[in-house]
């Protein structure tokens, strides 16, 4: 399970896969903190080779969703999250929209 999009780091290397590497759960709160990572490739990533960077996530869940897999749900939250846009700009004004969510808009299931 995992995402493909590529995206070039600030230090100039590019990756094309996503995975959730850590999903932080705050039963008491109900939310899920989702931590997703950028690898090279899907097979950078299957041979535990270290992550480009990481992008954190949170979001409130119900009990429901407790209740189930959180690592499905994470996807599905982040699939979401990742395809919202705005357009409103820092100060107010009306933009063009935009992805709020860059490096992962457009990603695809990999």
């Amino acid at each position: 399970m995992g995402l493909q999009k590529t995206y070039e780091t600030a230090s100039g290397v590019t990756g094309m896969y996503w995975k959730i590497t850590n999903v932080f759960v705050d039963k008491a709160g109900m939310t899920i903190n989702p931590q997703i990572s950028l690898f090279l490739d899907k097979s950078a990533s299957d041979l535990g080779k270290a992550c480009l960077m990481s992008l954190s996530f949170t979001f409130e869940v119900t009990s429901q969703e407790m209740a189930g897999d959180i690592l499905a749900l994470s996807y599905v939250k982040i699939k979401a999250k990742i395809a919202e846009t705005s357009t409103v700009g820092v100060d107010g004004s009306v933009l063009p929209a935009y992805p709020l969510w860059p490096q992962l808009h457009g990603a695809i299931d990999a």
